[in-house]
Formats: C-alpha cells, structure tokens, sequence
C-alpha cells in the first residue's frame, strides 16, 4: 500500500504561513556554504521541544537545500510574492508518494485522474477518506486507475474513521484554494476542473523520484514539476489557468532566474473565449501587473544612478574571512550569547540596506567582510549624520549601533594583532 508521505506534525500552509518561513528570505543571499542546523534554528527564530523537526518539514517540503540554504524553489517562490495557495499547490504537484524508496506515481497526478474520471462520468468530482484508503492510495501504475473499479469505490460509500497521512493532505488540498470541504471529504471548485484535467493528461510526465536524494533534488528544485509540465504545454497550460494566474508567475520567475525567456514571452491569451466578467478581471489584473512592472523599472533606474554615483566613492578592501572571525571575536572577547551574535549580523545587514535607502550608498559586500577600517568609519559617519537613520536605530533600541561599534572594535583588534 502507498503511503502519500508528508510529514504530520504540520499542516503545509501552516508552514508556509510561518514566521520562520519569512526569516528565510534573509538567508537567500547569505555567502556561506553550509548552515550548520544549530544556527540556522537561531536564525529562524525556532522555538520549542523538537526544534530540528522544523528543519525537518522545510527539508521535506524543498524550502531548504542539502547545505540547509534556501533552496532553487524557495527563491522562485519569494520572488514570484506568490500567495499560500499557489505554494502549497506547487509542492503538492511535485510530490512523491515514498520518500526513501523508489516510487512510481504521483499522489496528486493519480488524485487528478481520479477526479477527471468523475467529471467524464457526470459524477461530482468528490474525493473522501474512503475513496482514498481503500482505493487510490493502493494505486501503483495510473494504468490501473479504471472507472469500474473507481465508481464501485464511490457507490459503496465506505466510512474510515481514521487513516495516517489523510487529514494532512485533505487539509493541504483546501489549502491550495482548488477545493472545498473539510479534512474528511472535499470537493474540486468548478472554476479549477480544466486544471485538473490538464494535470489528469500531462501530469504522468512528471518523473517519480527513485532514490532519496533524487526525492530531495525534486523537491529544492524550480524547474522540476509545473515548470517542466508548462514548458512542454505551453498553450495549453495558458488557457487553463484564468484562475491561477500566479502559476504563470512562477514560470516568468523561473525564467528569469535561469536565463530562459522563450517560456515567458511566448504567454498570450485568447480574450475572444473570455466573459465580459473575467475581461474586467483581466483588466484589473494587467494595471496591477502594469503598475508593479513601473515601479520596479524606476527601482532599476534609481539602482543604476547609484552605483554610478558610488564608483568613486567607496572602494573596498573585504576580507571574507571577517565573519568568522568576528563570531570568534564576539563569543571569546565579549562572551556574547549565539543570539546576540546572530543578533549582530542581521543589525549589519539591514545596516547595509538601510545605507541604500537613506544614503544612497551601494555596498556590493557584507559590512562583517568589509577589512578598512577607515571605509568603514566613513559608513558610520554617514549612518549617524542621518536624522532618519538615528530614529531607526533608536527604534531597534540601538542593535545597529552596537553592532557596528563592535564591528570597528574588532577591526581595531585585528590592526594591531597584524
């Protein structure tokens, strides 16, 4: 029998809709090579008797890589500003059923044929407890999934009262916006039924892991799953996805990430087979798309002047081993807490961004590798000629300048040790 694995000690949007998924996105751009598990729970901000089993579900799910990075998937997903649904539908796509054997279908490919069964046979597409347990979850081949034996499942109507692994993918399933229902028995909304269809005829192309570190590799990445279904359909994926626009997001993200624009400009629409209802929408939808696209042509703009502008300003001398020191530096020196320390870095980054905003000054390093002691005063100087950015830091209840004071103390040190 299969087991449709997901871990249970979470539901997925829950995760997604987590505080320590957000802290996440402060990792994207971290220029170290492996997390150890213990800081990245710092960083998260992971509470709790079993903090590890949260790494676990951002593991499970591809949130993070082997190195315990944000992974490929991650960075597509927070670049795209998808919402939960849209998320939770992307994991569930690319699901597998085991997750350290090899495996030969797809929970929700062989969900999808089950229910495009239904809607051919003017059935509601319905999927309960029952149908599942003592039917699809035993389904090895899509091959083997037949109208007879599916519509004897349906009209025997069989109760179960509880089966492992069930309330978190129904619940996973209302999730995702395609159904409604409770975590017993949802039904497919009728606006998602060409959706579901598409991945009820294409879904099989999506290649079921056979090891475990294949398992994970699907997961973390961006291209596996919808990307690779979208890429091979396109027009077809278009015209089935007037409700879920942002899956085309997605794919325009990924694109962009990778270098591949042929996807992203090949997106047109046939307006004549839209309502007048969903032509407002689409309207509605385009000045949204029109108004994020100035915005971050002007964002662009402002960027290039900058760092125009700081050609001759600021050169840099970086020493990338600085990081590592200075965490030396802060927890044998000063005997600081990991917290504090962690704590630190992070006033240092948002240091850095907060240079960009008020002070137009590009930094194109970290502060903590930044090895001049005298660019880095300069940096401070201006940090603390600003109005705005004394009233944040004093906002922060002065973590920022504490941060780079011991910052400029260790650079201090390490002069005169050299």
């Amino acid at each position: 029998m299969s087991k449709w694995y997901i871990d249970r000690s979470r539901n997925i949007n829950s995760i997604i809709s987590s505080i320590h998924y957000d802290l996440l996105k402060e990792l994207i751009d971290i220029p170290k090579q492996f997390i150890e598990p213990s800081e990245l729970i710092d960083l998260l901000q992971i509470d709790g008797a079993n903090k590890n089993a949260f790494l676990t579900n951002f593991r499970d799910l591809g949130l993070i890589d082997k190195d315990n990075k944000p992974s490929e998937f991650y960075k597509a997903c927070t670049e795209s500003k998808l919402p939960v649904s849209v998320i939770v539908l992307l994991i569930l796509l690319k699901r597998n059923d085991e997750k350290k054997d090899s495996n030969t279908v797809k929970p929700f490919v062989v969900i999808a044929k089950a229910l495009s069964k239904m809607l051919e046979h003017n059935y509601s597409p319905e999927l309960t407890w029952g149908i599942c347990d003592n039917y699809l979850m035993k389904i090895t081949s899509y091959e083997s999934i037949t109208w007879e034996r599916l519509s004897h499942v349906i009209k025997s109507n069989t109760k179960v009262l509880s089966t492992p692994v069930l309330d978190i993918w129904f619940n996973a399933l209302i999730a995702t916006g395609l159904f409604e229902g409770d975590k017993k028995q949802v039904t497919l909304k009728k606006k998602y039924y060409d959706f579901i269809k598409f991945i009820s005829k294409y879904g099989a192309e999506m290649k079921p892991s056979q090891t475990r570190e294949e398992y994970l590799q699907q997961a973390c990445s961006a291209q596996y799953g919808w990307y690779e279904l979208f890429a091979a359909h396109t027009d077809e994926a278009i015209s089935v996805l007037k409700n879920l626009r942002a899956m085309i997001s997605f794919i325009q993200t990924v694109d962009s990430l990778t270098d591949n624009f042929h996807i992203a400009n090949a997106i047109q629409f046939d307006y004549s087979k839209f309502s007048n209802n969903e032509l407002e929408k689409e309207l509605d939808y385009l000045l949204r798309l029109h108004n994020e696209i100035r915005d971050r042509i002007i964002s662009v703009q402002e960027r290039l002047l900058m760092a125009e502008d700081n050609k001759e300003q600021v050169s840099i001398k970086t020493n990338a081993e600085n990081e590592n020191l200075f965490a030396f530096y802060l927890q044998n020196n000063k005997d600081l807490a990991d917290n504090t320390i962690h704590s630190y870095f992070r006033s240092l980054r948002k240091m850095k961004d907060l240079l960009v905003e008020y002070e137009n000054i590009i930094i194109n390093t970290e502060i903590y590798f930044i090895a001049d002691l005298s660019v880095l005063d300069m940096l401070i100087q201006k940090f603390e000629q600003n109005d705005e950015l004394i009233a944040v830091n004093e906002h922060d209840h002065y973590s920022i300048s504490a941060a780079y004071n011991n910052y400029r103390e260790f650079l201090r040190t390490m002069g005169e040790i050299c």
